[in-house]
């Protein structure tokens, strides 16, 4: 096979695009899942970690690289949590994380009731306090992360103490049918305001006297 002498090998190529792509991604690459994934995978982490160890250039302020690091590897625990696909994957992929849910207690659901909601709540402290406005998450990303931890860990003890599953995979939890529920809700009235689509859940939730969790599984079965 010829190789051109300049540009190396195909497979050389394909690295060099790869690394573009992640550090240099455009828009469209910017909304991908895999594209996000591997900003905060186990291999960034363990680079970043090693350039930090060597002192590569910009990895010499320990308080930052440390921060930066810590905050990829909630990214990542937060992400593996809510991607358990089957009942062999942690054994596939050797990841204890990635196990299915088999009992309430589990480790991981106190990491996202507890330990998740804790690390962001310092950071904001922390940002309110250096009254640094921009060093923090946006107010709908933040309240969006506190609510999906809440919620997955309710709904997996849920279906695992009411409902008595033996197992539960998280990656099979899905917003669609309740979006389109919203939608509908939408369509019904020319309000657009969130009091006018979170009424019927309200209602719903204190006339029957459901739980948050109940609600999003009807929801989810329909």
């Amino acid at each position: 096979m010829a190789v051109n002498p300049i540009c190396g090998s195909h497979s050389d190529i394909r690295r060099m695009k790869c690394a573009m792509w992640e550090t240099n991604p455009n828009t469209l690459e910017r909304m991908k899942v895999r594209f996000a994934y591997d900003v905060y995978s186990e291999e960034m982490i363990a680079t970043f970690q090693l350039f930090q160890k060597y002192g590569a250039e910009d990895f010499t302020n320990e308080g930052h690289v440390n921060a930066t690091i810590n905050f990829m590897k909630h990214v990542n625990m937060f992400y593996q949590i809510h991607d358990v696909c089957n009942t062999i994957q942690h054994i596939r992929q050797r990841l204890a994380i990635k196990k299915h849910f088999t009992k309430s207690d589990d480790v991981r659901l106190r990491y996202l009731e507890e330990t998740l909601p804790k690390y962001f709540k310092n950071w904001k402290d922390h940002t309110v306090k250096t009254k640094n406005s921009q060093g923090f998450l946006s107010k709908e990303t933040y309240e969006a992360l506190i609510f999906t931890c809440a919620s997955t860990a309710a709904c997996v003890r849920y279906l695992l103490k009411e409902r008595k599953f033996k197992f539960v995979l998280t990656r099979r939890f899905s917003t669609d049918n309740i979006e389109r529920m919203f939608g509908a809700i939408r369509s019904m009235g020319e309000e657009t305001t969130n009091a006018m689509w979170l009424r019927p859940l309200s209602l719903l939730i204190k006339s029957y006297g459901l739980t948050f969790a109940t609600v999003l599984l009807t929801v989810t079965s329909l």
